[in-house]
This record gives C-alpha cells, structure tokens and sequence, in this order.
C-alpha cells in the first residue's frame, strides 16, 4: 500500500484569485484527523490575475488603483502561504506514491488551471485543464483513487473525465452555483441536486462538496463537510 499521503492541490492564495484558504486548511485538518499526511503541490506558474480582496465583485489588482500596472504573482509562490513552506510542484506529484488527492476551491483555481472563464464568455469553444493537472486527475481516476473536490475545482473532473459518466453535486442550485451547473452538464456530467455537504460517486470514487460555493455554509459547516469527505475518501481507500 502507498504512504498514507493525501495531496493538496493548491492554484495560490486567495479565493477571488487562488485556492480559498479557508477550504484548503479545512481539508489539510481532516486528513491529519484520519491518520494521514496531506502533502502540498502547486504549479510553478503564474496566476492568471491578483484581485484586492478588499473589493468583492469587479476584478480589481492588487493596489487597488486601476492606473498601476498589474500585480503579478506566482502561484507555488503564494501556494506556501497556506502550505506553511515551499509545496512541491506537481510535477512532482507521483499518483501511485499518494492514496488520493483534493483539490479545494476558490474562483481563482478555474482561472489559473482552466479556460473556465473563457468558454463561458463564448470567447473559445472547448474546455481544457492545464496538462500538468489534467495529468494528475486522470492517472488518480485510472489508478482507482479518490479524488475529493471542493466548490469551483468541482468542475475540474468534469472537464477531464468527460467521457466516464461522471455524477457530481454543487449542493442545489442556486444564484452562484447556476453556471457552473450548466458547464458541467455540457460535459456529460450528471449533476445531483443534493441537499448534504458532500456527494459520492462510487463508481468513479469522486467526492464532490460544495464549500464556500454555498454562500450559506458556515465555518464550522465546511470543515465538517471536509471530515466527511476524507471519510468517504479513506473508506474508498480502504475497499478493495
């Protein structure tokens, strides 16, 4: 059996242009909670933006004075504010050396590992992931380990599994969760509108949670939604 390694995959630091940071320290708890060691992994590359997160709504850079250049900003760079020191790269990421990976939330995860926002603006017609995590996701699908996704990173499978019937859950529908709703039934994906924290697909050992993504889930909500994820993920680890 593999070392009980979970990764984290982290896109930066922040929820308007990175991983939501609350989700990621929530799941990086849950799997210490379960007797494994979540080890961090980012890409070496930079985001596709820096927002001001003092000013939700319109992207704003980083300043917050619309005459300054553009802040720039790396993602495995600002991924050690949460990962507590240098994560590795993910290139680094050796799927048969981990028992599963997640990959939490935050609007900035689609925007540095996809063309999300592109295809949704109609300005490209077909959704790809970067390869480095297209790469990750398929060789933990095909080695039969659970990958557990948080809030926008639901999508992700989506988009990469496209052809394995795949089932996933955004927690109901709602105002924030509409579109993304759609883009992942342009995929073939059969969304859930399941009320519960987390949803399971067995047969692909995929376990959805939407997050933040339901802007009514608490705090302590979300960290109990992390718990059972990591449940659902160590049980799946566990079946043979």
């Amino acid at each position: 059996m593999p070392d009980k390694e979970i990764a984290i995959i982290l896109a930066g630091c922040g929820n308007y242009d990175g991983t939501d940071v609350h989700e990621a320290a929530a799941a990086a708890v849950a799997i210490e909670k379960a007797g494994y060691t979540p080890t961090f992994y980012s890409l070496d590359k930079e985001q596709a933006e820096v927002i001001d997160h003092l000013v939700p709504g319109p992207a704003r850079n980083c300043s917050g004075d619309p005459d300054d250049k553009p802040c720039r900003r790396n993602m495995l760079v600002e991924s050690g504010r949460i990962a507590r020191g240098r994560p590795s790269c993910i290139q680094e990421l050796d799927v048969e050396g981990v028992s599963g990976g997640i990959i939490p939330g935050g609007g900035g995860v689609l925007k540095n590992t996809s063309n999300v926002i592109q295809f949704f603006r109609k300005e490209v017609e077909e959704l790809k992931v970067v390869d480095e995590l297209d790469g990750v996701l398929k060789g933990l699908h095909a080695a039969g380990k659970p990958i557990g996704v948080i809030a926008h990173a639901i999508l992700l499978p989506a988009i990469v599994l496209d052809n394995q019937d795949l089932r996933l859950s955004f927690g109901g529908e709602s105002d924030e969760s509409r579109g993304f709703i759609q883009i992942a039934q342009s995929t073939g994906a059969q969304v859930e509108d399941s009320t519960a924290g987390v949803f399971v697909d067995e047969a692909n050992h995929v376990i959805s949670s939407p997050g933040f993504l339901n802007p009514s889930r608490s705090f302590l909500q979300v960290h109990e939604d992390m718990n059972r994820m990591v449940e659902e993920m160590v049980r799946t680890i566990h079946t043979p």
